[in-house]
């Protein structure tokens, strides 16, 4: 059955962890700017159809199906990066990235905050 309630919506950095979601929740915006342990009632199972659910964990009896569930975090670089096991692991945006010859490498961050985007700087340069 379809959560009408939650589906086709966007619910960006939403606190929801104290809502039960069930049924299935279709193409709906989930998605917290920073990572979220546990973003709905840990009782939940709902199934999530084509959602974005990026930086958010999903309780154990959840599903997803079609979903975006990635966990990225702004680094010393200023971008957002790809986040594997604690550790980034590439950009979010590889192919600008890529077109800019910016390396991917994560060893490449800066160790320290830089004042502007790294993006930003490296399209500034090229004008």
């Amino acid at each position: 059955m379809i959560n009408e309630e939650y589906s086709f919506k966007d619910f960006t950095n939403k606190d929801l962890s104290s809502t039960l979601l069930t049924g299935t929740i279709k193409g709906s915006n989930f998605h917290s700017d920073g990572i979220d342990l546990l973003f709905c009632h840990i009782d939940s199972d709902a199934n999530f159809v084509n959602c974005n659910i990026d930086n958010r964990m999903l309780p154990a009896k959840c599903t997803q199906e079609g979903c975006t569930n990635k966990f990225m975090e702004v680094q010393n670089d200023l971008e957002p990066w790809i986040i594997v096991d604690g550790s980034p692991t590439e950009p979010f945006r590889k192919s600008e990235y890529i077109r800019l010859g910016i390396s991917i490498d994560p060893l490449d961050i800066p160790s320290t905050e830089i004042e502007k985007s790294i993006i930003v700087t490296t399209e500034k340069g090229l004008e």
